[in-house]
C-alpha cells in the first residue's frame, strides 16, 4: 500500500495516520491531504505557544501571576503603583495601573490581580484546551 504517513507528537504522545494514495486518488493527492492536515495542526500549534508565552510567569515578576508587576516609586512622584498587563481580543496590548498611596499596598496588589484574571479568562480557558492538542508534524512516505 502507497501513501503517506503523518506522525504527531500531542504532549508527549505519538500520533500517525496513513494517507493511501488509493483513497486520494493520486500520490501527490494524498500528500496534499497530509500536508493540509499538517498545516491546521501547526497553525493551532502556533496559537498555542502565542498564548503560552502570554501566560508564562517571569523570573523577574514579583507577583506569582504573569502580567503583574510592581512599578516602584519615582523619584519625586507618588509611592509606586501595580500594574496588570494582558491582550484583548484583538490582541493589543492593555494595561491598568493600582496606586499604593490610594488602595494600599495589599489593595493595589489584589486589584491587579482581580483584574489580570478577570481581562485573562477567555484567553486562560483556550489555553487549557490548546494543551490537549498542541503538536510536532513530520510527513513521511513508506517505501
Amino acid at each position: 500500500m502507497f501513501g503517506y504517513y503523518a506522525y504527531l507528537t500531542i504532549d508527549g504522545r505519538l500520533l500517525k495516520r496513513f494517507y493511501s494514495d488509493r483513497r486520494y486518488g493520486s500520490a501527490g493527492q494524498a500528500f496534499e491531504a497530509a500536508r493540509s492536515a499538517v498545516d491546521a495542526k501547526l497553525e493551532i500549534h502556533r496559537q498555542y505557544l502565542a498564548l503560552k508565552r502570554r501566560h508564562h510567569r517571569r523570573a523577574n515578576s514579583p507577583a506569582d501571576v504573569p502580567g503583574v508587576n510592581r512599578v516602584p516609586k519615582v523619584k519625586g512622584g507618588d509611592t509606586g503603583h501595580w500594574i496588570a498587563r494582558w491582550h484583548d481580543a484583538a490582541g493589543r496590548r492593555r494595561s491598568r495601573k493600582f496606586s499604593v498611596k490610594t488602595l494600599g499596598e495589599r489593595g493595589a496588589y489584589e486589584a491587579a490581580l482581580r483584574t489580570r484574571l478577570h481581562e485573562t479568562m477567555d484567553e486562560r480557558s483556550l489555553l487549557c484546551l490548546f494543551r490537549v492538542i498542541m503538536a510536532d508534524v513530520s510527513l513521511y512516505r513508506p517505501d
